[in-house]
Order: C-alpha cells, then structure tokens, then sequence
C-alpha cells in the first residue's frame, strides 16, 4: 500500500509539474504575442509620425490611438456610398434600403492631434477575383450540358495562348498551403514580370472581410 501511495503522490506531482510548464509555456507565447503586436503599432505609427500633418508641422509624440469618437455632420461622410465602387453587399447599407446615415458622421479624432491627407494624384484599381490565378474566364454555365469534354491540340495556340499549363508527370493531391503557396508564387512571378515597383504599388489581402459572416 505504500508503494502504491507513493507512486499516487508522485503522478499527482508530476502532473503538478507538468501543467506548471504548460501554462508558463502558453502564458511565454501569449506575452510575446502582444509584444509583437505592440512593437508592429509602434512602428507603423513612427512611419506615419515621419511626416507633417499638412501644414508643416511634425506629428512626431501623436498617439493615434488615443481619442474619441466625434459626431461630424459638416465634413463627414467625405463620400456617399454610391461613389465607392470597392463596396460589398455586406457593408453597402444604403443599397439595400437602409435609412439611418447617422454612423457615416462618426470620425475617430486622436488626442492633441490633427493629421490632413494630402492630394497625392494617384488612381486606386480594385480588382477582385475568387482565384489567384485565373483559371477560365467562360461562364460555366455554357459547358454543363457537356458529357465527353475534349482537348483539340490544334485549337491551343488560337484559344489557349494567354494561358498557364502546367504538366505533371502524374496526377498528385496537394495539401491546401501548398495549393496556395503554388498560385502565391506564379501570382507574384507574374507581377514581377508585368508591374513596375517604382511606379506602381500593389497590396494583397489573402481573406475577404466578406469570407467572415
């Protein structure tokens, strides 16, 4: 019985031991998470504190997230909702009938802080696809009815010349990264190849707020 209850009390410190470490473990990471995000807000408000708030004076020592939110009927909205193209059905009330506009007056304003946003003669394009790589412009539609779907080698090079064919020597499942990481790379190797960086710049966002309701 001693032997018994020794090796119980040993478990039992074990297992004491064990989620000790554990929980000094997830609490290491989570410490570290919040560093890293703080350090990235720090180094993406000096970047914005570089600059002057319009009027030549510097906004260096302004804390853009320290404020409160301000009821403006005079200068906001700075645009109706019909003038935005980039706009989703999920955040496009007054397409769908909605009345209440007082939200659009709302302006996060900063604590002893003022910042302008300069006319930089830039255009914005949005485009937007469900495919990193396009993969055929036809509606699908238009094949369905279709049972013996045929490769005609000789209509290639009329119909295929602006297409990617990639050849496998035998047919193999892709985990879902590596399906991504696959479209990724011809993506950006055909931004290299066709976009100039010095006169164009580009941002990509992997996950749609739309993908989120």
């Amino acid at each position: 019985m001693k032997n018994g209850s020794c090796d119980s009390s040993k478990n039992k410190e074990n297992n004491i031991i064990k989620g000790v470490i554990v929980g000094f473990v997830v609490s290491a990471i989570v410490v570290l998470i919040v560093y890293q995000k703080n350090k990235d807000r720090e180094l993406m408000v000096a970047d914005i504190t570089k600059h002057d708030n319009g009027f030549g004076q510097s906004l260096e020592g302004c804390n853009f997230f320290s404020g409160i939110w301000v009821f403006d009927e005079k200068s906001y909205p700075p645009y109706k909702e019909k003038q935005c193209s980039f706009l989703t059905d999920e955040f496009a009330c007054e397409r769908f009938g909605s009345k209440d506009f007082m939200y659009q007056s709302w302006r996060w304003q900063p604590h002893h802080c003022w910042f302008y946003m300069k006319e930089y003669n830039a255009t914005i394009d949005f485009y937007w696809s469900p495919y990193l790589v396009e993969l055929n412009c036809d509606d699908a539609w238009d094949h369905h009815d279709i049972d013996n779907p045929m490769l005609r080698v000789n209509a290639i090079e009329k119909h295929g010349g602006d297409r990617l064919i990639a050849v496998m020597e035998s047919i193999k499942e892709f985990e879902v990264p590596r399906h991504f990481e696959i479209s990724l790379q011809t993506w950006s190797n055909w931004l290299k190849f066709h976009i100039d960086p010095n006169k164009t710049q580009l941002f990509f966002t992997s996950l749609s707020a739309t993908h989120l309701w």
